[in-house]
């Protein structure tokens, strides 16, 4: 309303009535196909994909609450690769494999994991859906003892078919961590291709409800070693095909040790 009074205040304007009718060429916000003003968790990206502490490893996750007007509410839930729950060591909380909290309107929180055990404990973590409020967004840092950090966006409960693309030349390395947040057994059909889109291989394996892994490209799928290209996801379960629930997280290492996040993307479906 206030845009629409403003243009009719310039219009009254001489110099301003005078200019010629151009086009809008810029899509209004109902045209536009990604919501304006929702949180990540609230359009589905509510996955942690994977979180590591120990071992020269801790995990930070950063949460704000995008609403300048009211507090937000949420659950983080803490699972390990078997799909179970999974405790994780947390400054400030203790040991907890669920962290709740309520921050202020236009606030922020950061949950950081201890990293002092020796042994490396990874997982992943999802919002409880119903008891996160819309508003609260956020993402993780992965750090390394040796000085490397990463931040990694949140994941998507609700995307389909991810496709991940990956580079292993030059001593450059791609690892992955795979999170099924359906409640059904996931059946994944990985088809590889090099860069000029022939396939370099298909793998295709299962992985229970809630459950986790993680691994280096070329240790899993030899065939990648030395080529560069994508992989693409294709996820069925006891419902159908195009099924729901699989998080992808990439993470790319450099020869020297350092390393940087990857997301996936989803098919073009317009094809």
């Amino acid at each position: 309303m206030k845009m629409i009074l403003a243009l009719m205040t310039l219009s009254l304007i001489p110099a301003f009535s005078q200019q010629p009718n151009m086009p809008n060429l810029r899509p209004t916000p109902s045209s536009l196909t990604r919501p304006q003003l929702l949180s990540a968790a609230g359009i589905g990206n509510d996955i942690i994909t994977h979180l590591a502490d120990g071992g020269s490893w801790k995990t930070s996750i950063t949460l704000i609450n995008l609403s300048q007007d009211k507090a937000a509410a949420f659950k983080l839930d803490f699972y390990g690769d078997s799909g179970a729950a999974q405790s994780f060591s947390f400054e400030g909380i203790g040991n907890a494999s669920t962290v709740t909290g309520t921050i202020p309107a236009g606030g922020s929180t950061v949950i950081k994991t201890t990293g002092t055990s020796a042994v490396t404990t990874q997982g992943w973590a999802q919002f409880d859906y119903f008891n996160t409020t819309d508003s609260v967004g956020g993402w993780a840092v992965f750090t390394n003892s040796n000085g490397n950090e990463a931040a990694v966006p949140l994941e998507s409960s609700i995307g389909q078919n991810p496709i991940l693309s990956f580079d292993n030349t030059k001593g450059y390395g791609m690892g992955v961590a795979l999170a099924n947040s359906d409640f059904s057994t996931l059946t994944i059909t990985a088809t590889f291709k090099d860069g000029n889109g022939s396939i370099l291989g298909v793998r295709q394996f299962t992985m229970a409800p809630m459950t986790h892994t993680s691994f280096v490209f070329a240790d899993q799928w030899p065939f990648t070693a030395a080529h560069q290209g994508t992989v693409y996801f294709q996820c069925s379960d006891m419902f159908g095909s195009n099924a729901f629930g699989l998080a992808v997280l990439g993470l790319r290492f450099t020869p020297q040790g350092a390393f940087t996040s990857v997301a996936a993307f989803e098919r073009w479906t317009l094809d």
